[in-house]
């Protein structure tokens, strides 16, 4: 099995693996319906992609809305998924914030590996994402990339009263 593996020092920032994800999905260069992010935070520059944790199905109370590939190992997202149903709780229960509602095929989507060959990799000329074995030791040993992921996922998870309440706990 395989997994994205992203070296944030070589990112530059120019979003091209964004605009490659849009156009292989959507046939369009949007930046709002890319199922990655690059972050720019003062120092911390770089994609955001889908570890294919698995939270987003287990949050989801529609069966069949989200389902693994056996070929893959992506976690994707079915035609069976409605958001009035079930308030977009996948989005709420990724911690990396790369799930999402798009707003015309109103339903959720998320990385699903460009069904085995990402566009986000091809389209990156300084080899920032790649797609390796999942337990090679790039992909086991990158704290810096999950130290990232922690960050930007706290800070846009909880707002400023939840985070108070959190450190009273």
């Amino acid at each position: 099995m395989k997994a994205l593996f992203v070296d944030q020092e070589k990112c530059t920032g120019c979003r091209r693996c964004e605009l490659a994800c849009s156009f292989f999905h959507f046939q369009t260069y949007s930046l709002s319906r890319v199922r990655l992010h690059v972050v720019r935070d003062g120092e911390i520059e770089g994609p955001i992609v889908c570890v294919q944790c698995g939270l987003c199905q287990y949050a989801c109370p529609i069966k069949g809305a989200i389902i693994r590939n056996k070929k893959t190992g992506a976690f994707l997202v079915t035609t069976k998924c409605n958001p009035k149903e079930c308030n977009g709780e996948c989005v709420n229960a990724c911690p990396y914030g790369v799930i999402h509602i798009d707003l015309k095929l109103k339903r959720a989507i998320k990385c699903d590996f460009c069904g085995g060959s990402p566009s986000c990799v091809e389209a990156c000329p300084w080899n920032v994402i790649q797609y390796i074995d999942a337990s090679s030791p790039y992909a086991l040993n990158n704290k810096r990339v999950a130290e990232v992921r922690r960050r930007w996922s706290i800070e846009r998870a909880y707002t400023k009263s939840s985070l108070e309440a959190l450190k009273k706990v």
